[in-house]
């Protein structure tokens, strides 16, 4: 037993210390000052991290461990629980499954982050511009969401705002989920493609514009969530045009097959779309132009700093103070 861990009681047994946000110095100093083996226990998955992705957590108590002279990092795949309450005791209860017996050291998160992990931080959070975002566009069939995110797109290359992938659902039918039928199992595989393609766009900062119909909310969740584990920006932009508006919009005659019964399983008609609670950004496009509608998404995406101020300007210069 070494003269430290005997003025503090403590033995020589190895401490577990769960992580699931970046170790303060003020943690660290704490934990080197048990003077003990030290086995780092990082909780990491679906929105576990705090505001970092599992890489990045991962590697910052790497490089937390690296002050250490006996130190092990053991990642554990774990996905939060909506509930607070439910979400700490299942953490627990996953720390004493790894750990059986062990030691248990808690960090308290207080006080600022230092040294190499700060500089894994920075790397993971990237901000403004250099962050990677998915702006992912919800609505009926006809409520002009592909018609807005390719018109945003087209402001963004025409200005040279930042880097922008467009995945709309017609489009990644064709070339990525050629095959699929149009039953809810298929749909949804289909728009979990499109979310996964996103996340990886964003992961290297790049910008994904989504514009499938995603009538279920939980697969929107999923979405949100996949960018989230890369540690991007996400919003969803619930393009809320009413159902009639879409119809006389139909060129193709798809709803009045619908109400007909030859189109099964028809969104709006057949098929339920379940109205998202959760929208960053609500538009309705009935009663304004694509130039207004552009001006309000472009307002909001500046207020967040994902695109240059200018870029809003240009579009219509009523929008030029921003807000929503």
């Amino acid at each position: 037993m070494s003269p430290s861990a005997s003025r503090t009681g403590l033995s020589d047994e190895t401490v577990t210390v769960p992580v699931d946000g970046p170790l303060t110095e003020d943690d660290l100093v704490a934990i080197k000052s048990l003077n003990r083996p030290v086995l780092f226990l990082v909780l990491a998955g679906f929105e576990t991290p705090k505001g970092m992705s599992a890489p990045g957590l991962i590697r910052a108590t790497l490089a937390a461990a690296d002050r250490f002279d006996d130190a092990t990092v053991f990642a554990v795949p774990l996905a939060s629980r909506p509930n607070v309450r439910s979400d700490d005791t299942f953490r627990k209860q996953v720390v004493d499954a790894y750990a059986p017996g062990a030691d248990v050291w808690w960090p308290t998160g207080r006080g600022a982050v230092g040294g190499a992990v700060a500089g894994v931080l920075e790397s993971d959070r990237p901000t403004g511009l250099d962050r990677g975002v998915v702006i992912f566009f919800t609505g009926l069939s006809g409520s002009g969401k592909s018609t807005l995110a390719q018109s945003l797109c087209n402001r963004l290359i025409e200005t040279g705002g930042r880097s922008v992938t467009l995945l709309d659902g017609d489009r990644v039918r064709r070339n990525v989920s050629r095959g699929l039928t149009f039953s809810r199992e298929d749909r949804e595989l289909n728009i979990e493609r499109i979310a996964w393609i996103a996340a990886e766009v964003a992961r290297h900062g790049g910008m994904a514009v989504c514009a499938p119909i995603a009538p279920f909310d939980q697969t929107r969740k999923t979405a949100r969530a996949m960018a989230a584990e890369v540690g991007a920006d996400f919003a969803l932009i619930h393009v809320a045009t009413p159902l009639e508006v879409c119809e006389a919009r139909d060129r193709k005659g798809l709803y009045m097959r619908a109400r007909r019964g030859e189109v099964a399983d028809f969104t709006g008609i057949s098929s339920p779309y379940e109205v998202p609670a959760d929208a960053d950004l609500v538009i309705d496009t009935s009663g304004q132009s694509v130039d207004d509608a552009l001006g309000t998404l472009t307002a909001f995406l500046v207020e967040r700093g994902w695109v240059p101020k200018p870029v809003a300007d240009e579009i219509n210069p009523a929008h030029a103070t921003g807000g929503t």
